[in-house]
Protein backbone atom coordinates (compact mmCIF):
# COMPACT_ATOMS: atom_id res chain seq x y z
CA UNK A 1 0.00 0.00 0.00
CA UNK A 2 2.98 2.43 0.33
CA UNK A 3 3.66 2.81 -2.89
CA UNK A 4 0.10 2.59 -4.32
CA UNK A 5 -0.37 5.23 -1.92
CA UNK A 6 2.63 7.11 -2.10
CA UNK A 7 3.01 6.51 2.19
CA UNK A 8 -0.48 8.80 2.31
CA UNK A 9 -2.57 6.15 3.72
CA UNK A 10 -1.81 5.75 7.26
CA UNK A 11 1.38 7.88 7.83
CA UNK A 12 1.03 11.28 9.79
CA UNK A 13 0.28 13.97 7.29
CA UNK A 14 3.45 16.09 8.23
CA UNK A 15 5.89 12.87 7.34
CA UNK A 16 3.84 12.30 4.03
CA UNK A 17 4.63 15.98 2.76
CA UNK A 18 8.11 15.44 3.68
CA UNK A 19 8.16 12.23 1.53
CA UNK A 20 6.55 13.75 -1.05
CA UNK A 21 8.49 16.64 -1.00
CA UNK A 22 11.82 14.15 -1.56
CA UNK A 23 10.24 12.37 -3.89
CA UNK A 24 9.62 15.41 -5.88
CA UNK A 25 13.01 16.43 -5.31
CA UNK A 26 15.40 13.42 -5.98
CA UNK A 27 12.45 11.20 -7.86
CA UNK A 28 11.16 7.93 -8.05
CA UNK A 29 13.75 5.95 -6.32
CA UNK A 30 13.17 8.19 -3.07
CA UNK A 31 10.24 6.19 -2.94
CA UNK A 32 12.07 2.90 -2.37
CA UNK A 33 14.67 4.65 -0.29
CA UNK A 34 11.85 5.40 2.19
CA UNK A 35 10.51 2.23 2.11
CA UNK A 36 14.02 0.76 2.98
CA UNK A 37 14.31 3.08 5.69
CA UNK A 38 10.71 2.33 7.37
CA UNK A 39 11.26 -1.18 7.13
CA UNK A 40 15.02 -0.93 8.78
CA UNK A 41 13.60 1.67 11.69
CA UNK A 42 10.95 -0.78 12.13
CA UNK A 43 13.49 -3.58 11.67
CA UNK A 44 13.74 -5.13 15.45
CA UNK A 45 9.81 -5.37 15.40
CA UNK A 46 10.01 -7.27 12.54
CA UNK A 47 12.76 -9.62 14.00
CA UNK A 48 10.72 -10.15 16.68
CA UNK A 49 7.26 -10.88 15.05
CA UNK A 50 6.19 -14.62 15.94
CA UNK A 51 4.31 -14.83 12.81
CA UNK A 52 3.43 -12.68 9.64
CA UNK A 53 -0.13 -11.52 10.86
CA UNK A 54 1.81 -10.20 13.96
CA UNK A 55 4.34 -8.36 11.60
CA UNK A 56 1.68 -6.94 9.39
CA UNK A 57 0.26 -5.60 12.86
CA UNK A 58 3.49 -4.08 14.03
CA UNK A 59 4.04 -2.92 10.37
CA UNK A 60 0.71 -0.35 10.83
CA UNK A 61 0.83 0.46 14.43
CA UNK A 62 4.48 1.67 13.11
CA UNK A 63 2.93 3.66 10.33
CA UNK A 64 0.28 5.28 12.26
CA UNK A 65 3.49 6.41 15.07
CA UNK A 66 5.80 7.76 12.13
CA UNK A 67 5.95 11.30 13.68
CA UNK A 68 9.61 11.49 13.50
CA UNK A 69 9.95 12.86 9.79
CA UNK A 70 13.54 13.47 10.23
CA UNK A 71 14.75 10.22 11.50
CA UNK A 72 12.91 8.37 8.48
CA UNK A 73 14.65 10.72 5.88
CA UNK A 74 17.98 10.88 7.19
CA UNK A 75 17.95 6.83 7.30
CA UNK A 76 16.84 7.10 3.62
CA UNK A 77 19.27 9.32 2.69
CA UNK A 78 22.07 7.78 4.53
CA UNK A 79 22.11 4.46 4.62
CA UNK A 80 20.05 3.54 1.08
CA UNK A 81 21.17 6.94 -0.62
CA UNK A 82 22.65 4.71 -3.72
CA UNK A 83 19.10 2.14 -3.67
CA UNK A 84 17.01 2.90 -6.43
CA UNK A 85 18.80 5.02 -8.95
CA UNK A 86 17.88 3.13 -12.52
CA UNK A 87 19.99 4.53 -14.82
CA UNK A 88 23.10 3.76 -12.78
CA UNK A 89 22.00 0.78 -12.56
CA UNK A 90 20.82 0.23 -16.15
CA UNK A 91 24.85 1.32 -17.20
CA UNK A 92 26.28 -1.11 -14.95
CA UNK A 93 24.36 -4.36 -15.87
CA UNK A 94 23.08 -3.98 -19.43
CA UNK A 95 26.22 -4.74 -21.01
CA UNK A 96 25.78 -8.15 -18.95
CA UNK A 97 22.52 -8.73 -19.81
CA UNK A 98 22.96 -7.81 -23.50
CA UNK A 99 25.50 -11.01 -23.58
CA UNK A 100 23.43 -12.81 -21.69
CA UNK A 101 20.47 -12.52 -24.62
CA UNK A 102 22.89 -12.76 -26.88
CA UNK A 103 24.28 -16.10 -25.57
CA UNK A 104 20.14 -17.11 -25.35
CA UNK A 105 19.40 -16.37 -28.49
CA UNK A 106 22.28 -17.82 -30.09
CA UNK A 107 21.67 -21.80 -27.91
CA UNK A 108 17.47 -20.79 -29.09
CA UNK A 109 18.81 -20.87 -32.84
CA UNK A 110 20.97 -23.66 -32.18
CA UNK A 111 18.00 -25.67 -30.62
CA UNK A 112 15.71 -24.72 -33.53
CA UNK A 113 17.96 -26.07 -35.99
CA UNK A 114 18.49 -29.28 -34.11
CA UNK A 115 14.93 -29.84 -33.92
CA UNK A 116 14.55 -28.91 -37.37
CA UNK A 117 16.98 -31.36 -38.55
CA UNK A 118 15.24 -34.06 -36.46
CA UNK A 119 11.82 -32.88 -37.81
CA UNK A 120 13.33 -32.92 -41.42
CA UNK A 121 14.90 -36.56 -40.41
CA UNK A 122 11.74 -38.34 -39.37
CA UNK A 123 9.57 -36.39 -42.16
CA UNK A 124 12.28 -37.87 -44.75
CA UNK A 125 11.48 -41.20 -43.09
CA UNK A 126 7.93 -41.03 -43.60
CA UNK A 127 8.08 -39.99 -47.05
CA UNK A 128 10.20 -43.20 -47.75
CA UNK A 129 7.78 -45.30 -46.24
CA UNK A 130 5.53 -44.28 -48.12
CA UNK A 131 7.03 -44.75 -51.38
CA UNK A 132 8.23 -47.75 -50.54
CA UNK A 133 4.59 -48.66 -49.87
CA UNK A 134 3.49 -47.11 -52.82
CA UNK A 135 6.09 -49.13 -55.20
CA UNK A 136 5.26 -52.77 -53.21
CA UNK A 137 1.52 -51.79 -54.02
CA UNK A 138 1.98 -51.17 -57.73
CA UNK A 139 4.47 -54.01 -58.16
CA UNK A 140 1.55 -56.29 -56.34
CA UNK A 141 -0.86 -55.13 -58.65
CA UNK A 142 1.06 -55.48 -61.81
CA UNK A 143 2.16 -59.08 -60.12
CA UNK A 144 -1.28 -60.02 -59.92
CA UNK A 145 -2.43 -58.61 -63.60
CA UNK A 146 0.45 -59.97 -65.56
CA UNK A 147 1.72 -63.15 -63.51
CA UNK A 148 5.26 -64.20 -64.76
CA UNK A 149 4.96 -67.01 -67.46
CA UNK A 150 6.33 -70.71 -66.74
CA UNK A 151 8.71 -71.13 -69.37
CA UNK A 152 10.03 -67.28 -69.02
Amino acid sequence: QWFLCLFGNRMPCETVCRIWDLVFCKGPQAIFQVALAALKLCGGMLAAAEDLGEAMEGLRDFETSLFDADALLECAAIDFAGIGDVTKLREQLLPDARKEWQEYRRKMAAYQLQENVRKGKERGRELLMSVYSNVNSAVSSLTSEHPPSAGG
